[in-house]
């Protein structure tokens, strides 16, 4: 019960929120998912997530804020919370310097906090109204507790994102995240995100999300990767 209100406390929050930046000229979304069985097993796996970006001249900002929580047979499954922001300054129309900052609590992967913030240079390599395709790095810092274990380490990041209009109503996104700690290259972290988003109504979409997680040195006792599927509705503001 209380991790069911603590989600429906998560999902009041990013309503709240979505609210809050319509004055600011945001856009802002609102993606909710739900899956359950019943049966041979008992399953439940919800989602929420709030994506707010806006444009300013040459400015670019995006953040978001999300909350899965899962019980497989009455054992807890899934319970992580996730955060980012970034703000991106275009310099050219295809390049652009900026600041990333990440932030990822999951008690069943024994991350008790990862918090990552990068200055970062990216390059636009295709930009029209149909597809971009973009590639960043640079270096950062990142403060974590894997199972009570503290570390503080300098990282590079590499990152690349792409985004796709298949037709008038469905869109692919694409985006992949790698943190290496400058001492130890083998010390990694790599996050993948595939979607594909249908638009039903002008402000409703049927979203489908895979996303998978890989740690090159987790937490003792927890996996290698964390694979996630959700399929759900994003309601826009």
């Amino acid at each position: 019960m209380k991790k069911i209100t603590t989600y429906f406390g998560m999902t009041l929050l990013c309503a709240v929120a979505n609210g809050a930046t319509l004055a600011g000229g945001w856009d802002s979304s609102l993606d909710l998912g739900l899956t359950m069985t019943q049966g041979n097993s008992e399953t439940t796996l919800l989602t929420t997530n709030l994506n707010l970006s806006k444009s300013e001249a040459n400015d670019e900002y995006l953040a978001g804020l999300g909350y899965t929580f899962g019980e497989d047979s009455g054992n807890v499954s899934a319970d992580e919370l996730t955060g980012f922001f970034s703000w991106n300054r275009l310099v050219s129309e295809t390049q652009y310097a900026g600041f990333r900052l990440e932030g990822r609590r999951d008690d069943i992967a024994k991350v008790d906090y990862r918090i990552q913030a990068t200055a970062l240079y990216g390059i636009y390599l295709i930009k029209n109204d149909t597809t971009t395709f973009s590639i960043e790095g640079g270096p950062g810092y990142t403060t974590q507790s894997l199972d009570s274990v503290d570390s503080d380490s300098a990282h590079f990041y590499v990152g690349q994102k792409a985004s796709h209009k298949l037709t008038e109503n469905t869109n692919l996104t694409q985006s992949i995240a790698a943190y290496a700690q400058l001492e130890d290259f083998d010390n990694h972290n790599i996050n993948f995100t595939f979607g594909i988003e249908t638009r039903m109504s002008e402000a409703m979409s049927l979203k489908i999300l895979v996303e998978n997680k890989y740690e090159s040195e987790p937490a003792a006792g927890a996996e290698n990767n964390d694979l996630k599927l959700v399929s759900g509705i994003s309601y826009k503001f």
